[in-house]
């Protein structure tokens, strides 16, 4: 028996464990992409910016278009040239035949496959098998409409929520190692440069990151010149090929709502609750008072409440600038909930840490843990069928 839980327990079978689940995942994500036709965004893409202009041109002399951020084109371009594909000149909007619906959409199904596959090794990493199937559990109960919007679809935003998760479970790692940190940080470096040829945002995940490890971990100049100067000046030379000055913005469901497609309000919830409950253990841990939670117990949620806490702040700081070029006459650029994604996958990065400390921290009140865990699981299935109510009759 102790062989058993020995090997369930070991690097060699969590890693068996998330090849299979990665190939699985990738068989979802294909059976979603055969079912779903193209989009006029997708289309657009790859016939007049992916497939008009070559690898050089995307990367050295990007034209003036919203889109010139490389990183995703230059993958769609070296996966058609594997395949020998171009798309034919007679699919629009609403259509697709077999092989572009698959070829199209390999990056992002590997993308999102890869994101779903490291935050469950990282959770068993931190709770064993147990963390790592309630990590499948928030990821599947997800209500946010982009996670599954975008799994198979030939967009930048499954790659942009892979390196937003890698670029979380480095901080982690980061902060939370005294010895062989510095690899995380390369790492960090590695994650940063790609972010900076992906999105004009990263701008703000960039340095927002690199200002909690200069505040909470290293203050060497030095340090940050791979790590936030180089990645922003990248940024800002694809930023300055497509600017367009004066282009207004609006929002159809407002602010708020957008926000709640992508982080529902029972996930914040839950977050306010894991705040709550850090701050009682801390004074329980300074104090004599009742012991609610096992003594000096290691939250490991605390490093992503941070990071969780620092996209938020990115939204808002998005949705400020949204704001501030707002046309009340609804012209210019719609704003949809897929440009706060990176918010989604940062609460399904921290929700089964969260759920995970709060259950392992109760230990001594087991009758108070299991109504507290009844609790915040009702909650993350309320937030489910809220969402799956609202595809059916609204």
């Amino acid at each position: 028996m102790m062989n058993l839980v020995k090997i369930l327990q070991s690097n060699f079978f969590l890693r068996v464990i998330s090849v299979i689940l990665f190939l699985f995942l990738l068989k979802v994500g294909f059976f979603l992409a055969e079912r779903k036709p193209l989009w006029g965004d997708e289309i657009y893409a790859q016939r007049y910016h992916i497939e008009k202009y070559s690898a050089t041109n995307l990367l050295f002399f990007p034209v003036n278009d919203p889109q010139n951020y490389p990183l995703f084109s230059l993958l769609q371009k070296a996966t058609s040239s594997i395949y020998d594909f171009r798309l034919s000149e007679h699919l629009g909007d609403g259509q697709g035949d077999a092989e572009a619906l698959m070829i199209m959409r390999i990056v992002p199904n590997i993308c999102m496959s890869l994101c779903f596959v490291l935050i469950f090794y990282f959770c068993c990493q931190q709770y064993a098998l147990l963390g790592g199937f309630v990590a499948l559990a928030v990821i599947f109960l997800s209500p946010s409409i982009g996670l599954w919007h975008y799994w198979a679809e030939a967009r930048p935003y499954a790659l942009w929520m892979l390196l937003t998760t890698a670029q979380g479970l480095c901080f982690y790692y980061f902060l939370s190692k005294q010895d062989g940190s510095s690899r995380f940080m390369r790492a960090l470096v590695i994650i940063h440069t790609l972010l900076s040829m992906l999105s004009l945002w990263s701008l703000i995940q960039i340095t927002l990151i690199s200002a909690s490890i200069w505040f909470l971990k290293v203050r060497k100049v030095k340090e940050y010149v791979f790590l936030t100067f180089i990645p922003i000046v990248i940024s800002l030379f694809y930023f300055l090929h497509s600017y367009t000055p004066g282009r207004g913005t609006w929002f159809q469901s407002g602010p708020l709502i957008l926000l709640d497609n992508c982080f529902p309000w029972e996930w914040f919830v839950i977050v306010l609750f894991y705040g709550l409950v850090l701050l009682l253990a801390y004074f329980q841990d300074k104090s004599n008072s009742v012991k609610l939670f096992v003594p000096q117990y290691s939250w490991k949620g605390k490093i992503l409440l941070v990071f969780l806490g620092l996209m938020f702040v990115m939204s808002l700081m998005m949705m400020a600038a949204f704001k501030a070029k707002e046309s009340l006459d609804h012209a210019g650029m719609l704003i949809p909930h897929r440009y706060f994604l990176f918010l989604t996958v940062a609460g399904v990065i921290a929700l089964p840490v969260f759920l995970m400390d709060i259950y392992k921290a109760l230990k001594l009140k087991p009758f108070l843990r299991f109504n507290v865990m009844v609790i915040l699981i009702s909650l993350l299935l309320y937030a489910y069928f809220r969402y799956a109510l609202s595809l059916w009759f609204f």
